[in-house]
């Protein structure tokens, strides 16, 4: 799940917390917020960085990923552990994983009330359904359900409008009397996994 996705029209969808859970927001940057920070990133280089950044000895968090794209080039990068302190003696090999770093820490910290962001709504994704089927135990299968046949399940289920996404990463449903027993998964459905070949959906 993006932490942010930030578009060229100023379309920022990014995740908030609060006491009910995590949800999707959107918001609206001006175009010179949108400008300087795409600008930061192509000057450092972002575009020539290797896809798979290696990793410091030791390096325990999970994998960031970031993709970036303008009108002429895209690239995608994979970093293990970004929160992590880079070790002192770490030499010239880890310069883009620094500046990766750097990238991520400042999309992460962004406030885009701020930056003059227009007033944040609830972002509603098309979305992908995953349906696990256990025949009998240890035996499970699962297809992905996309566009109009996932939209028919979920207006079964009640919709998703109201859910957190720590909902939306769990079973939406059980349904143990189903023969065989079913359980429906969910997730939004967003650009971010057409750039990383470790979320292919298909």
């Amino acid at each position: 799940m993006p932490d942010l996705t930030l578009y060229g029209d100023g379309t920022l969808i990014y995740q908030s917390g609060s006491g009910d859970g995590t949800r999707l927001l959107e918001t609206t940057l001006p175009e010179d917020a949108v400008r300087e920070l795409l600008e930061d990133i192509v000057d450092e280089g972002f575009l020539d960085f290797l896809y798979e950044q290696p990793a410091p000895e030791g390096a325990s968090g999970p994998t960031t990923f970031f993709y970036g794209q303008t009108r002429d080039r895209a690239n995608a990068v994979s970093i293990r552990g970004a929160n992590d302190l880079l070790p002192e003696d770490a030499g010239d090999e880890f310069d883009q994983y620094r500046k990766v770093q750097d990238f991520v820490e400042t999309l992460r910290s962004l406030d885009p009330v701020a930056l003059g962001g227009t007033k944040s709504v609830a972002y509603l994704p098309e979305s992908y359904l995953t349906v696990s089927t256990e025949r009998s135990e240890g035996d499970v299968t699962e297809r992905v359900l996309l566009g109009e046949e996932a939209d028919e399940l979920l207006q079964s289920l009640g919709g998703i409008a109201d859910l957190s996404l720590e909902q939306l990463r769990g079973p939406l449903t059980l349904m143990p009397d189903a023969l065989p027993s079913q359980e429906v998964g969910i997730a939004p459905l967003l650009p971010f996994y057409q750039n990383f070949p470790e979320f292919d959906l298909q």
